[in-house]
């Protein structure tokens, strides 16, 4: 029995990882987009994975630290400060990674 759970939570858990893969590769693709047209088209991509998880909120954070939510930028909020585990090591080439959860309250 405990083999067969192990197996199902892999196997959601590879669902979760997949549609995340397919997110970033869409951001990757949006190379010609500018401005109001590019926040536009990650806003949908998020708003999409949120839809096809069933996950409450998700996260997007660039290199430079600024950090956006469904809801937008997250004003005066730089993870090149705070340096959550999740961001230097995503940015240091880690592709699945699981960490503790964070509660936030921004």
């Amino acid at each position: 029995m405990a083999n067969g759970v192990a197996e199902a939570v892999s196997v959601k858990m590879d669902g979760y990882f997949g549609a995340l893969e397919l997110a970033a590769a869409q951001f990757n693709n949006a190379s010609t987009l500018k401005g109001d047209d590019l926040y536009n088209f990650r806003q949908t991509i998020i708003s999409d994975l949120l839809s096809n998880t069933g996950a409450l909120q998700s996260y997007y954070g660039f290199e430079d630290g600024s950090t956006y939510t469904t809801e937008g930028l997250i004003p005066n909020f730089k993870e090149t400060a705070l340096q959550r585990e999740w961001y230097k090591r995503i940015h240091g080439g880690e592709k699945r990674i699981l960490t503790t959860p964070y509660v936030s309250n921004i």
